[in-house]
């Protein structure tokens, strides 16, 4: 494997691994860190995923992309928790996801 900036390493030709350690300005605390697969996309940016819960994000470069997603990460854990009554099926399977590595503080 070869090294890709201080925090990543390349897991196939086309992706690299990551986490999120971290959801600033967030009131959640991780219970561990948010694996994430980055991904270059067509258009020159790149694509952030926590494929886990089924979420992503993109951004002009890696770390542009895991910030945005980190920020998503945070309002959609938001979002499901103020709605966990009338969630769907889906949602409900990622909020469950989320609450393995979120909490409220």
């Amino acid at each position: 494997m070869s090294s890709f900036g201080k925090n990543y390493f390349v897991a196939e030709l086309s992706s690299v691994c990551s986490t999120i350690a971290a959801l600033p300005d967030a009131p959640y605390t991780l219970l561990r860190p948010i694996p994430v697969r980055l991904e270059p996309g067509e258009d020159g940016g790149w694509m952030a995923r926590f494929e886990e819960a089924n979420i992503g994000m993109s951004g002009g470069d890696p770390e542009d992309a895991r910030q945005m997603l980190a920020e998503d990460i945070a309002e959609t854990f938001a979002l499901f928790l103020a709605e966990e009554a009338t969630l769907g099926p889906g949602p409900q399977r990622q909020l469950a996801v989320l609450k393995q590595y979120l909490q409220v503080c």
